[in-house]
């Protein structure tokens, strides 16, 4: 809760799914119609969250997709949904059983899009019409396509599932990792056409721009790797606005090839052995509990993913 409720968690991801979305989508067409679409499952990822279900939205409820989101496998839908069948607008405001449910779909709304855009899409591609009758075939099909296009948070073997209880996100560094491994496995062309174009590109365009910065070259390797960094100016003042990467996707497709740019241009090696430690970083599942692992940074006043003090220099030695 403490992760997953806050609205930087959830609503920064929003950044990140439709990376996952144009690269790991499994429905035909060109990328263009996947970020079109994209901008159609925001509105109705939006349109859900005020009540107002589309076709699609009411489909990715009655399916069980919602339960694919970070904060999915830890709600009881049967009992939330009973509940809510007689309750009037008043009541859903009184009763405080709803609040955490409230802030919940507030804080993931548009984790929802590229879920909703992808069972969309795939519904076209196996013949379902929304809103008439689906086969048991299609249903199965639509479902897997709608989890499996970003990290499926329900996905987990039985020894998995009992370390998430302690380890919050075990099941995700390994569930992330696996989908792009799937759709290399099945579609590598299509994976990688999508990769280059859509992210490797203009990730090499913004290095290009910005590869001479004293700024940039002082920029730790974590910080230089999960984000991109664009220069703007603003008000007369200059300034550089950071936009997270996706996790796997943004490490293969954009820090990979930037490192390997950076490395031949400013003859830098040491940069791929750092890249190699994040890409670790980012798809091993953590092993320590939060608590033992926030008393251990809190200690040492470090936090080792980040790899800066906690508490800065400058505060140390005040009271």
């Amino acid at each position: 809760g403490t992760t997953g409720l806050r609205a930087s968690f959830g609503l920064v991801n929003v950044l990140r799914d439709p990376q996952s979305l144009v690269v790991n989508s499994q429905a035909q067409g060109n990328a263009g119609r996947v970020w079109l679409s994209w901008v159609g499952g925001m509105r109705d990822a939006a349109l859900l969250w005020a009540g107002k279900a589309s076709e699609i939205a009411g489909l990715y409820q009655r399916l069980g997709v919602e339960m694919a989101q970070p904060l999915g496998e830890d709600t009881n839908q049967t009992r939330r949904a009973v509940r809510q069948l007689f309750e009037s607008r008043g009541i859903k405001l009184i009763d405080a059983r709803n609040w955490p449910g409230f802030l919940q779909d507030f804080v993931q709304t548009f984790v929802a899009a590229p879920l909703l855009v992808e069972m969309k899409m795939i519904s076209k591609d196996v013949g379902y019409k929304l809103g008439e009758e689906i086969t048991l075939d299609q249903a199965i099909t639509i479902t897997i396509a709608g989890k499996q296009v970003t990290t499926d948070f329900t996905a987990g073997g039985e020894l998995a599932m009992i370390i998430n209880r302690l380890v919050p996100f075990f099941k995700a560094a390994i569930q992330g990792p696996r989908v792009l491994l799937r759709r290399l496995g099945k579609d590598p062309s299509r994976v990688l056409l999508r990769g280059l174009a859509n992210i490797t590109i203009p990730t090499l365009a913004i290095w290009w721009l910005t590869k001479d910065e004293e700024w940039y070259k002082e920029l730790p390797y974590v910080e230089k790797f999960m984000n991109w960094h664009i220069p703007i100016e603003f008000g007369g003042e200059k300034a550089v606005v950071r936009l997270p990467r996706g996790f796997e996707v943004g490490q293969v497709f954009a820090a990979l090839p930037e490192v390997l740019a950076n490395a031949w241009m400013q003859e830098n090696p040491q940069e791929a052995g750092e890249w190699l430690t994040n890409f670790a970083r980012v798809t091993t599942p953590p092993v320590s509990p939060p608590l033992v692992a926030e008393a251990r940074e809190q200690y040492a006043n470090w936090d080792y993913f980040w790899e800066r003090p906690i508490v800065g220099r400058g505060l140390e030695g005040k009271p």
